[in-house]
């Protein structure tokens, strides 16, 4: 199927196998990336009902993309679309790893960690686990090359990804410290009459001259 570019029931495959190994993966994640653009030309690839076509599947919420600077860097949707469903396929770390390094080369990884950079960036949560996992996975695959790329587009690329890291630990952050006060509400306990000293000061305030 892959040599064949059967994108219509590689998908199907994709959402009714778990199992997949390793190195398809990897393969599935080239051939996503080096296929050309007709290959992906509609706009949503069609899920098949027991191998036969269905109905066109609704377009993904992560590729509804409204302003210039946030648009995908993998292109057309139908490639995006179907490099969203090989991203969500379990796998072990461990064995993906020197897979993936002898299986891309330097530019499609640069392409790829872009790519998941800016779902990252758009916070859907059926991907962003995916997401995470792929980018330390690419990370470690060529930690060397990215460290010693000196190469203006390497060095965008991981500070991009690094200012998303940053973000979702703070984001993180945030939601344990406000996670005691849900749940307090969730559970209609009585608030604490508390207020946060970082949010408020006192002051002495002289009202008549003196």
């Amino acid at each position: 199927m892959i040599e064949k570019r059967d994108i219509d029931k590689l998908s199907w495959c994709l959402e009714n196998f778990l199992d997949v190994p390793e190195h398809l993966i990897v393969r599935l994640i080239s051939f996503t990336l080096t296929t050309p653009d007709t290959t992906f030309k509609k706009d949503a690839v069609k899920p098949l009902v027991n191998g036969i076509n269905g109905k066109s599947s609704p377009e993904s919420p992560i590729l509804t993309i409204d302003t210039e600077e946030n648009k995908s860097p993998i292109t057309p949707k139908g490639r995006a679309t179907f490099l969203n469903k090989v991203l969500k396929i379990g796998n072990n770390k461990s064995k993906v790893v020197p897979i993936l390094r002898s299986g891309l080369s330097f530019t499609q990884c640069i392409s790829l960690i872009q790519y998941l950079t800016h779902l990252l960036s758009l916070g859907f949560a059926e991907m962003e686990k995916s997401a995470e996992e792929w980018a330390m996975i690419a990370v470690d695959a060529f930690y060397q090359q990215l460290v010693i790329g000196k190469n203006q587009q390497c060095i965008d690329v991981i500070l991009s990804l690094k200012a998303e890291v940053e973000e979702k630990i703070l984001c993180a952050s945030e939601a344990d410290r406000v996670l005691p006060l849900l749940l307090k509400i969730k559970n209609r306990k009585k608030l604490d009459k508390t207020f946060d000293s970082s949010v408020y000061c006192i002051r002495k305030l002289q009202l008549y001259p003196q």
